[in-house]
């Protein structure tokens, strides 16, 4: 029943684990019991009827526990639940083969395992067996025994065979049908080799991959032959033994072993074949002479490819690293002059000259030897004789005992001035004239004239004298000998012990030492205690001893003890026993000597004892004496004190160390509100009500509600409204500009769609010709009403027909916005009343309106209520850049076509009307605008427009001065008489000049021109960069004060006001669109190009405006422009198409500019002319002569030695690290320049070096040469002259390139 409890927990335990299903052999299990109970059934039943009915039931009973033990016999071997892991039956009666990966270089082994828990399984069978047959034998009745030893005995083991013969054949089958295919290492260095192939490695490499694989596949073909013998051997050791019962190990192994020896023999059949072949093409390729790489060195050696490591290795001409690299050499000599070099080496390390022992570095050894201390020097007296040289540091020993330094006289305090040698001086002194007058002895000074020296000096008490006593040598003046014999260490004294019979005498320094050791001294009886003499006591202590018996008194009666030991007895008794002897306190400070009776009482009262500090609750871990304690306490940083302020209210208790803390944000302290000084009168205020009160101060500083847009200003908050009210923050700037997110910046940037303004050029034109355009023949002086002849239709060559947008900038500046959106809040606070009230005679509208609202990309949403508008004004391109960049300038009215209605800014709604005050700069030096146009768009607020029909000065005088009654002036010549209507503001912040558009006249007649006029070409670039601030200067005009004009570091001329020439260098601001592009370009030129994914810094940069150098620069471009212009094409072969690849063989900075996601910037490709290659590219050089180069332009020397590759010329590259190798750092910092090349017509060549290529491209008529060293880079440019490039950009760089040459 138990058994039957087991199987039945473990069935539903199972079912609940795996969700509801039970496991094959679980099922098959149930299957069996379900069998057997239905034959024990059956059995019943026939054999009900021939048993005693005294033992059915018990017979019944053990027919069922004979049938569960049978199945839950079964169901453990199949699976028996141990430790926490599963086991099968295949694991404990099967052996089979497992591969271990650890085993080798990927090859595979067979090993046979066998489960540790097999004796177990056997055994738990068995056992179960035995006692279920004995239990049938000896419960059963007798026709039951047969059965019962059946069900317990021959069916468990039944089951046992077929099941684990089921597990054997069905293991065998599965093995036989996997197919193991490790990745071994031989596999592995297959696919590496074929990766080096298709990679274009070297043939070096791919033919020791061909050999290494070879190798391994024979050492592999050795280990089969291995296996297959020991196999063999195994198979005819073990069919001897057949019978043993191992059959299903033999059949196991026998398969593992022919499936292994199969495998393998197919394996390394295949890969044979196939390194073979592979073989042959590497060792064809590896035999193929090279040259050596060190060829640029001066190596002529050529060797195979597959020595070529070799030949690296050991070749002369290789460059190798100084031996004395470790100490600072970075020179890098070939390895034939490495040992010249060494001995040479000022960073090689010699001994010092001095013989110090110290090893310096030849650099230093000079200056080392001058401060050297063992340096050999002359003595100072060498003028007087000694010739003598020693060390430095035995100088001054040497000078004190010189016998050649010089000595004053003895005598000289009786006036001898004499100064000589010692040996001379010694001479001196004896027939010194002043010797006779003077005592020679120290101390007496006594004048002998008119005395006998001789007799003076035998009785003078300065003689100096000897001590009389015996071993003294102390010598002294007369007058302190009798001191000196009273307390002399060698005066004769006599022993104390004289009168006890000592008779001996001893030194005074010998008498204590005599005292202590003197046997006439007095010492006490150990037993008796009585004094005795030293030399009579040990007789003394005999008799004692004779005499034990006798009571002696403790030495410490007179402290109070009044026991008296025997003598034997008293040594013990007053040294461990006596309570009134003295012991001394365990603390080493105090000098006390307790009784030992009272040394616990002492011990806890001990001034000496160790406490803690009374501030121990408080934090203060210090332990000290007890006599240390009270002045610890007074000065303790944990002691308790009141807070300061106390007398306020506070009654705080705290820590000395936190008393100022907690002063400081003490709330009962007494302080003035922290806005004080911006107006607030709460000067005397508990801290604690304190913040409260800054919290809701009128006068705590606030953030302005425009930070978001750059506000850095606080104001206090009863002042944040006015404030507000008056932000130049407070306007939000268009969102279609590039710099809408910043708040300070100033920029013209080229615009990219010409849409917007090609329709508002075809929407506003009208065919109208008035008496202000002028003639295009340049024949009529004088205009008629209506126009000259030229512009009248059907003449030549008429009005023209359109306008060809060609160029459109941008100009983006807050500074000027902000003042446009001032003035159109003022009037539009001044209109209020007016507000949205359009003058009816207005009408009708006008012709940008419908443009500027089909295109809000371009054109910011306008405020109609205030007249607010986009209009036109016509002039010359370089007034249109001036009016870009310094704004509408009033003092500039009625110069050109005269004022009619005041000096005011007159604009139009129509191009047409425009373009007849649009003038190119013909006539003037250099002419570079020659037939070109301009047009500024502006956007304007007009507010409350006083309404004419003619021009009158009297009428325009009510819309001029800040209290006019009307705020602009309209001019409607369109009622009037036909023509155009003109509006005029004369507040210049009333108008914002938003673009500037160039653009080319389109007549009826083809393809006219005006005399002597070219046209605009179809890659036009401006004169001067738009984005700099002297975009609107004529660089070739010369200034009249040349010698003194723009002098660098000064900016523009101050000579004369019309001069066009200058010098600005101005750094980039570091939050700009422009210097975040510049640190794009360097960072993608680094990645794309050879550089890696090296990190370069940009610290500053910095753009640099030279019109000198700028002039020459575009003199030569035009004239490399009309050199393309002869061509068929009329453009140069771009870089791409030369380099061979379309798509990726574009310059890298080029390729950056215009990938998508970069924003309109300072620099862009619209600024450069792509019809003669005109790129930015990298020039790395030093500070010195950066400098040199912004003052005096570029100089092309002969080709230096290491910019040699590609013949003469200025070399640069499109990767910044390429430049980088030629920098010279300065404090961590390299300059490189970021230049305009024009490259024109290129000379291109992939040879790794060609000295001669300026030669070859000139007699080409190429401008330029791109060298790509075998055609994988980092590519440079050599142009040939020093006006072919201009530096652009100076940037300042951290970080170093990992390679120089």
């Amino acid at each position: 029943l138990l058994c039957l409890l087991l199987f039945a927990a473990y069935v539903a335990t199972t079912w609940k684990r795996n969700g509801g299903t039970l496991p094959p052999f679980l099922k098959a299990s149930l299957l069996l019991v379900v069998l057997l109970m239905v034959a024990l059934s059956i059995w019943l039943a026939v054999d009900f009827g021939r048993k005693d009915h005294a033992f059915r039931g018990l017979s019944l009973a053990f027919a069922i526990l004979v049938v569960a033990g049978a199945s839950v016999s079964v169901a453990l071997v199949n699976q028996i639940q141990m430790g926490g892991k599963i086991y099968h039956a295949q694991r404990f009666f099967v052996p089979f083969f497992v591969f271990d990966p650890q085993a080798g270089e990927g090859e595979v082994k067979g090993r046979l395992l066998r489960h540790r828990h097999l004796p177990l399984a056997v055994g738990f069978t068995a056992a179960v067996a035995f006692l279920w047959g004995v239990g049938a034998a000896v419960l059963l009745p007798e026709p039951s025994l047969g059965l019962g030893m059946a069900y317990g005995i021959v069916l468990p083991l039944v089951f046992v065979v077929a099941s684990a013969a089921r597990q054997a054949i069905r293991l065998t089958l599965v093995e036989l049908k996997t197919v193991l295919n490790p990745l071994s290492i031989q596999e592995k260095r297959c696919e590496a080799a074929k990766q080096a192939q298709e990679g274009g490695s070297s043939n070096l490499a791919l033919h020791e991959l061909v050999g290494a694989s070879v190798r391994n596949l024979e050492q592999s073909a050795d280990q089969l032959q291995s296996r297959e013998k020991e196999v063999s051997d195994w198979w005819s050791t073990s069919a001897c033994c057949a019978g043993d019962g191992s059959v299903v190990e033999l059949m196991t192994k026998t398969c593992e072993a022919w499936r292994t020896k199969w495998e393998w023999q197919n394996r390394v059949r295949t890969e044979r074949m196939d390194w073979e072949v592979r073989l042959r093409l590497s060792c064809a390729a590896a035999k193929k002479l090279v040259a050596c790489e060190n060829q640029v060195w001066g190596c002529q050696s050529q060797c195979r490819a597959m020595d070529q490591k070799q030949h690296q290795d050991r070749c002369e001409f290789r460059l190798v690293d100084c031996t004395w690299k470790k100490v600072g050499c970075r020179e890098r000599p070939h390895a034939r002059d490495l040992e010249e070099h060494a001995k040479l080496c000022v960073h090689r390390s010699v001994s010092c000259g001095w013989k110090c022992g110290k090893t310096v570095l030849v650099k230093d050894k000079e200056q080392h030897e001058e401060k050297c201390d063992w340096r050999t020097v002359q003595c100072e007296n060498a003028d007087e004789g000694c010739q003598q040289k020693f060390p430095l540091r035995n100088s001054l020993q040497h000078q004190a005992g010189c016998p050649f330094r010089k000595l004053p006289c003895t005598f000289k305090h009786a006036g001898c001035t004499e100064i000589a040698g010692v040996a001379a001086i010694a001479e001196h002194e004896k027939k010194c004239r002043y010797s006779q007058h003077i005592c020679t002895f120290q101390g007496c000074k006594q004048n002998l004239q008119g005395q006998d020296p001789e007799e003076h000096r035998a009785r003078c008490e300065w003689r100096i004298v000897n001590c009389t006593n015996q071993g003294c040598s102390q010598r002294q003046p007369f007058r302190d000998l009798q001191q000196h014999l009273d307390t002399c260490p060698f005066r004769i004294r006599s022993c104390r012990y004289a009168h006890r019979g000592c008779d001996q005498s001893m030194t005074a320094r010998d008498e204590a030492e005599h005292h202590r050791m003197c046997d006439f001294r007095e010492e006490p009886c150990p037993n008796c205690r009585k004094p005795q003499v030293h030399w009579q006591l040990k007789a003394h202590e005999q008799q004692c001893r004779q005499n034990s018996e006798v009571v002696t008194a403790c030495r410490y009666r007179e402290l109070g003890c009044a026991h008296t030991p025997f003598a034997r007895d008293l040594e013990a008794h007053e040294t461990k026993l006596c309570e009134f002897r003295p012991v001394p306190c365990e603390f080493e400070q105090c000098l006390e000597k307790p009784m030992a009776k009272d040394k616990p009482e002492h011990v806890r009262n001990c001034k000496f004892r160790q406490v803690d500090c009374r501030n121990k609750s408080s934090g203060c871990g210090e332990r000290m004496t007890f006599v240390e304690e009270q002045a610890h306490a007074s000065i303790c940083e944990y002691r308790l004190v009141e807070c300061r302020y106390f007398s306020a209210g506070c009654a705080v208790r705290i820590c000395y160390n936190q008393a100022h803390e907690h002063a400081r944000v003490c709330g009962f302290r007494k302080q003035q509100c922290e806005y004080v000084p911006l107006g607030c009168d709460q000067t005397d205020c508990y801290a604690q009500d304190l913040a409260k009160h800054e919290l809701e101060c009128r006068f705590r500083p606030v953030e302005c509600d425009y930070k978001f847009r750059g506000c850095t200003t606080k104001p206090s908050f009863c002042e944040k409204d006015r404030h507000q009210t008056k932000c130049r923050f407070r306007f939000e700037f268009p969102r279609h500009w590039a710099n809408s997110d910043e708040h300070n910046f100033q920029q013209m940037v080229l615009s990219r769609g010409l849409e917007p303004f090609e329709q508002m050029a075809k929407a506003t034109y009208v065919s109208k010709p008035t008496r202000d355009r002028p003639c295009p023949m340049n024949k009529c002086e004088e205009i008629p009403r209506g126009g000259c002849e030229h512009v009248l239709p059907g003449g030549n060559p008429g009005l023209p027909q359109g306008y060809v947008v060609r160029k459109v900038i941008r100009i983006e500046d807050s500074e000027k916005w902000v003042k446009y959106a001032e003035a159109r809040e003022a009037i539009k606070n001044a209109r209020g009343d007016q507000y949205g009230k359009w003058a009816e005679k207005a009408e009708p509208g006008l012709l940008t309106s419908q443009v500027v609202e089909d295109h809000p990309e371009a054109f910011a949403p306008l405020d109609h209520g205030i007249n607010e508008m986009y209009l036109m004004h016509g002039t010359n391109i370089r007034a249109s850049l001036s009016v870009g960049h310094n704004g509408v300038n009033l003092r500039a009215a009625g110069t050109h076509r005269g004022s009619h209605a005041g000096d005011g800014f007159y604009m139009s709604e129509s191009i047409t009307k425009a373009d007849e005050y649009a003038s190119d700069d013909r006539g003037e030096a250099g002419a570079y605008y020659d037939d070109v146009y301009s047009v500024v768009v502006l956007r304007v607020t007009m507010g409350k427009m006083n309404y004419t029909e003619h021009f009158d000065r009297a009428v325009a005088a009510a819309s001029i001065g800040p209290a006019a009654e009307y705020d602009s002036l309209l001019c409607d010549r369109l009622k009037a008489v036909q023509t155009f209507r003109e509006f005029v503001v004369y507040n210049p912040d009333q108008a914002y000049a938003e673009y500037v558009i160039l653009y080319e006249r389109q007549y009826r007649v083809p393809d006219f021109r005006a005399p002597g006029r070219l046209g605009m070409p179809e890659d036009f670039s401006f004169q001067v960069p738009v984005y700099w601030e002297n975009c609107y200067k004529n660089t070739a005009k010369l200034c009249s004060e040349s010698s003194m004009c723009a002098p660098p570091n000064t900016g523009l001329c101050r000579k004369t006001q019309d001069c066009q020439q200058f010098f600005v260098r101005k750094e980039v601001d570091r939050h700009s669109p422009t210097f975040a592009l510049l640190q794009h370009m360097v960072n993608a030129s680094a990645q794309q190009g050879q550089g890696g994914e090296r990190s370069t810094k940009l610290i500053q940069a910095e753009r640099i405006e030279v019109s000198k150098l700028w002039q020459r620069y575009v003199e030569r471009k035009l004239e490399i422009r009309k050199q393309a212009q002869r061509k068929p094409e009329r453009r140069c072969k771009p870089i791409a198409e030369v380099d061979g690849a379309k798509e990726s063989g574009n310059v890298l900075t080029t390729a950056i500019m215009d990938a998508p996601g970069v924003s309109d910037s300072s620099i862009s490709v619209t600024h450069l002319e792509l019809g003669i290659n005109e790129v930015l590219a990298f020039h790395g050089t030093s500070h010195q002569a950066c400098e040199q180069i912004l003052t005096g332009g570029f100089e092309i020397h002969d080709a230096s030695e290491h910019r040699s590759r590609f013949g003469k010329g200025a070399y640069l590259a499109e990767d910044v690290h390429k430049s980088l190798e030629y920098c010279v750092e300065n404090d961590g910092c390299n300059i490189v320049l970021l230049c305009r090349v024009t490259c024109g017509e290129i000379y291109y060549t992939t040879r790794n070096k060609e000295e001669d290529a300026t030669k070859t491209a000139r007699q080409l008529g190429m401008n330029c040469t791109i060298g790509n060293p075998r055609g994988e880079g980092p590519r440079e440019i050599v142009v040939f002259e020093k006006d072919q490039l201009y530096p652009e950009f100076v940037l300042h760089l951290q970080g170093q390139s990992e390679f120089r040459l």
